[in-house]
């Protein structure tokens, strides 16, 4: 049974949809599509850092330390004998600018649990959201004729970081040595609160096409308010496997809507400003080496 986190409580909902098998022809002239695999992640999400984060309730805590290599195997076994104290935890928006700051006098989860409800209690500020996407395909995708991705689209409305780790905040157990720690240690230093959305797609149009189409789309109903999306849309068929949500409130009517109705709504509901006090859980996740200093 999967272990749910007493801090982030993620909300899974998986809709299976039959494939289509009408395909629509692009309708928009002029789209590039030499660059159409250009920022595809080659790999199953379930193999992504932050998707496994997710699942592991123990590390969902900023100061946990890790094994780098645990980190780069993405197994993140906890480094015994070492934890981190007297670190202050900021509060920034989605651009870094901090809102507020305590101490975190332990990293140990009750510790972190204490500190982020305080943080809450006294911040009384709604944020806007860093909005992106990233998409998953297996690697023949480039010489295969349908496509079979996945689209994952996060909205950031807000960061907790730990400031720049030194000597006096090493809590070592005995024998435990610093500089053993620094060569092979990383920490949990960042966690960005927010809302991922997971959208499976699979159609029998060439890659190339629903990449480039898709793509655009994305990029125009984010960055440019979506006044060609209507336009950019015609060109697009991509009926969908499956659909996921991970923090935040759920819109049960995303479940009925066609895929790329589903895409625009996400998005536009994602620019309207929240409140810290949203149910929102950790989406995003950065660690850092002990001997890689900014």
């Amino acid at each position: 049974m999967r272990k749910i986190s007493l801090l982030f409580i993620p909300l899974l909902f998986v809709l299976s949809c039959k494939k289509s098998d009408t395909l629509i022809s692009p309708v928009v002239e002029g789209l590039d599509t030499s660059e159409a695999f250009k920022d595809v992640i080659f790999s199953d999400i379930k193999n992504t850092n932050s998707f496994i984060i997710n699942d592991q309730s123990d590390i969902n805590y900023l100061g946990f330390v890790t094994e780098s290599k645990s980190f780069d195997d993405q197994t993140f076994n906890p480094f015994v004998g070492v934890s981190l104290a007297n670190t202050k935890v900021f509060l920034t928006d989605s651009k870094g600018l901090v809102i507020t700051e305590t101490v975190l006098n332990n990293s140990v989860l009750s510790e972190f649990r204490n500190t982020v409800n305080a943080l809450v209690r006294n911040t009384n500020k709604s944020f806007l959201p860093e909005i992106s996407f990233q998409i998953y395909a297996p690697k023949d995708i480039v010489n295969s004729n349908e496509t079979n991705i996945t689209l994952v689209l996060n909205s950031v409305y807000y960061y907790l970081a730990l400031n720049q780790i030194t000597d006096d905040h090493f809590q070592l157990s005995p024998n435990v040595k610093i500089d053993e720690i620094k060569a092979k240690g990383s920490y949990l230093s960042r966690i960005g609160y927010g809302q991922k959305h997971i959208i499976g797609i699979s159609t029998d149009q060439n890659p190339k096409k629903v990449l480039t189409y898709l793509k655009a789309y994305l990029n125009d109903l984010i960055s440019n308010g979506g006044k060609k999306s209507v336009e950019l849309s015609k060109g697009l068929n991509i009926p969908g496997d499956k659909f996921s949500v991970v923090g935040g409130d759920v819109d049960m009517d995303l479940l009925f809507k066609e895929n790329k109705e589903k895409i625009k709504l996400i998005i536009k509901k994602s620019f309207d400003a929240r409140s810290i006090n949203s149910s929102f859980s950790g989406i995003e996740f950065e660690f850092k080496n002990f001997n890689k200093p900014d």
